[in-house]
């Protein structure tokens, strides 16, 4: 299971580093957390999309688990929560920096009771200045699931955000 998602995150790797030459616009600076969400309440999480041709439909404790979750505030959606499988998985934009998601994912998901299981990181884009790009993935554990999150910098500027995220929920 382990070599797949690092197959999955060094794919990630090679897909947004061969992407670097295409725009070299940068996303403007951001000093700003990724704030915790302020409610006790879980956030608001849209349902699973079908997609024809496929049963992307994840079982519903996935789903039950994915809509606990803590999202950035500012999180837009690339994907909606689907499965290939038994496990869930769900893609969205952040506009703050990756530094500061990958620290409110590390701080939000130990408050529920989330484990970190490991941090894994590779490079994706070394440019002429010294800055680079690098995609994290944290893996946590809570009773019978595994959450992995890669938290990857948009290399090309977007305005839906300086942050790429996939959430990934598995049964262990």
């Amino acid at each position: 299971m382990r070599t797949g998602v690092a197959c999955l995150l060094l794919g990630l790797a090679a897909f947004l580093g061969g992407c670097a030459n295409e725009d070299e616009a940068t996303a403007p600076a951001t000093d700003s957390p990724v704030a915790l969400a302020t409610t006790a309440s879980a956030p608001s999480h849209a349902p699973a999309a079908e997609t024809p041709g496929r049963d992307h439909n994840p079982p519903q404790s996935l789903l039950d688990i994915y809509a606990s979750l803590p999202l950035p505030d500012d999180s837009a959606v690339d994907q909606e929560p689907v499965s290939m499988g038994d496990d869930l998985t769900a893609v969205f934009w952040v506009k703050d920096a990756p530094e500061a998601v990958t620290s409110f994912y590390k701080l939000g998901l130990v408050k529920q009771g989330w484990a970190l299981d490991s941090t894994d990181s590779v490079v994706t884009d070394k440019k002429d200045d010294g800055t680079q790009g690098t995609v994290v993935q944290l893996d946590f554990l809570k009773e019978n699931e595994r959450l992995i999150v890669t938290v990857a910098p948009n290399i090309n500027y977007s305005p839906l955000g300086q942050t790429h995220v996939d959430l990934t929920i598995q049964p262990r």
